[in-house]
């Protein structure tokens, strides 16, 4: 391997390198910017959640549904009506169509006369909101958040085509942990035993169907 000192398309730019010959494929292992782009901009996932507003007979309702199914809802009542609606509805909109946690919220619907309410306490009820949504257990599907390799199976998932065809399975994948890992039999010439997945104190049952190349969640 040798540095590049300045590289533009297919024209790299260094010192003399020994061994370097006419004719040889260069592979570009690193780049500095792309890593340096990458460590500026770490990676995050957010789960958007839609609100819905309504206030009369003196009480604010608000609904708040997460894109993974999860629910929740909040009242609490008020005595003054704000006097400039059009102010009160831009506040809200500005207050709850923040982030708390790893939920991104968005108005849906607001409906009914305003009450007159503080950004300070607009804020308190989204995070209300989001911590009774995060003390849900997530859908039928669980979110996994595990890394093998350096290699996240919830962004695999995502990625590659998944499905469920027998009952007790979460999932089938194309995507293999054996393979990740170098240990396809193909590979390494042993069976592929089952292995175990732990998360947030959940265990899942990983079996590999060889025959049809798919590792199976169950």
């Amino acid at each position: 391997g040798f540095r590049g000192d300045v590289c533009q398309g297919n024209r790299i730019t260094a010192k003399a390198v020994e061994g370097l010959k006419a004719g040889m494929t260069l592979y570009r292992n690193l780049s500095a910017a792309f890593e340096k782009s990458l460590e500026a901009r770490p990676c995050e996932r957010l789960l958007k959640v839609s609100l819905s507003v309504e206030a009369s007979d003196g009480e604010l309702r608000l609904k708040a549904r997460c894109e993974d199914g999860r629910e929740a809802a909040l009242s609490v009542p008020y005595s003054e009506t704000a006097l400039n609606q059009q102010r009160a509805e831009a506040m809200l909109c500005a207050q709850l169509g923040k982030r708390s946690g790893c939920f991104s919220f968005g108005i849906l619907s607001l409906e009914g006369s305003l009450p007159h309410l503080g950004a300070a306490s607009i804020n308190a009820l989204r995070r209300e909101l989001a911590a009774a949504i995060d003390a849900q257990a997530p859908g039928s599907v669980p979110l996994l958040n595990l890394r093998t390799g350096g290699v996240s199976a919830e962004a695999v998932s995502a990625l590659l085509p998944v499905r469920v065809s027998a009952p007790g399975e979460l999932m089938r994948s194309k995507y293999c942990i054996r393979h990740e890992l170098g240990l396809c039999p193909k590979q390494c010439g042993k069976p592929a035993k089952d292995l175990v997945l732990v998360n947030n104190g959940r265990r899942f049952t990983v079996r590999f169907d060889c025959r049809n190349c798919e590792m199976v969640l169950i």
